[in-house]
């Protein structure tokens, strides 16, 4: 073999070997050019694990791993990446287990529903989601996989632990009050905002913009949580906060914010406002401090958010509590 073509084959082989230890398996009885092989990692209740999915499972963080660590790092790093990958794999299986000892499957038109509710949380057709995805080099089938598993481990939440959490109002109340401290509350208007676009991509004239802002703004007027509305229909980038757009004191405002938000105190809603991005907008007071005077976000305004949070990490406490007793009762070896 010439010596470039020597010196070439040598690298590939260390870079395949970089890429695949420390958990690479040769055949006991290969010949001298040796094949890699799979293999069983965990065995959990009368199911395996392969070397294969662990690959696959951990794919993303493995060439994260080799793009940013030094090679002297390296066997180390990709070990330990792949025992955490591997338990969690494991904790999956238990659930996917127990879903199947009860009876809760997840169905395409499960994932097909899943699929469209994030597509229209983007302001997107599903057509245009799957295009984003796939311009972002996202492959659809192990997006789908992501959704699948997120769709059985909801359905299971609700159907074995959902019943166990209950906020009470006294929780709720406590929570408000370590959250909303006078010491909490920054200097300036803290405000959320939602915004109805015209012109553009939007498609819509500026009286469709202005009718679907009016709209949204008698729904807030009316009591619906104004971070809700805000996730589902404001066209600003802050609805990914729920509208939150930070505190403003007066003279960090834009004229027309000034305009619509200094008559208001904590909890109002302004009037609408067209900006010069030919947007419809409108805002809710969540807090004001001016100097000493203090005014925190009225309960009523908060409550349903706090209890979401609430409830949200209660749910993820008990859903680890009931993962590790589901690993506690379970036949788990690990070969890895």
């Amino acid at each position: 073999m010439p010596q470039r073509l020597r010196r070439l084959s040598h690298l590939l082989a260390i870079t395949v070997f970089l890429l695949l230890a420390p958990s690479l398996v040769v055949q006991a009885a290969a010949p001298p050019a040796t094949e890699l092989v799979d293999r069983v990692v965990a065995v959990v209740n009368d199911e395996v694990i392969t070397l294969s999915e662990v690959e696959e499972e951990g794919r993303d963080l493995f060439a994260r791993i080799l793009r940013d660590r030094m090679i002297g790092n390296l066997d180390r790093a990709l070990a330990e990446a792949r025992r955490q990958i591997l338990a969690s794999l494991i904790d999956k299986k238990l659930v996917e287990q127990r879903a199947k000892k009860l009876g809760v499957t997840v169905e395409e038109a499960d994932i097909d529903m899943a699929m469209e509710q994030t597509a229209a949380a983007n302001h997107m057709s599903l057509a245009a989601f799957e295009e984003r995805l796939a311009a972002e080099g996202i492959d659809l089938a192990r997006y789908r996989e992501g959704l699948r598993w997120q769709v059985l481990q909801s359905k299971l939440i609700g159907l074995e632990l959902q019943s166990r959490v209950v906020i009470s109002e006294e929780r709720i109340r406590q929570a408000y009050e370590q959250t909303y401290t006078p010491a909490s509350i920054a200097e300036g208007y803290h405000l959320l905002q939602i915004g109805v676009r015209w012109g553009g991509k939007s498609g819509r004239s500026r009286e469709e913009a202005r009718r679907l802002a009016v709209e949204l703004r008698q729904r807030a007027l009316a009591g619906e949580p104004f971070t809700e509305l805000a996730r589902q229909y404001s066209e600003l980038p802050s609805r990914e906060r729920g509208g939150d757009v930070g505190t403003f004191a007066p003279d960090e405002m834009a004229a027309f914010m000034r305009a619509a938000i200094l008559p208001l105190t904590a909890g109002e809603v302004s009037e609408l406002v067209e900006t010069p991005d030919q947007t419809v907008q409108f805002f809710q007071v969540l807090s004001v401090r001016k100097g000493d005077m203090v005014q925190p976000p009225p309960l009523d305004l908060v409550r349903e958010q706090i209890a979401a949070r609430l409830r949200d990490e209660e749910l993820q406490r008990q859903f680890e509590i009931w993962v590790k007793k589901l690993r506690d009762e379970a036949y788990i070896s690990q070969l890895l």
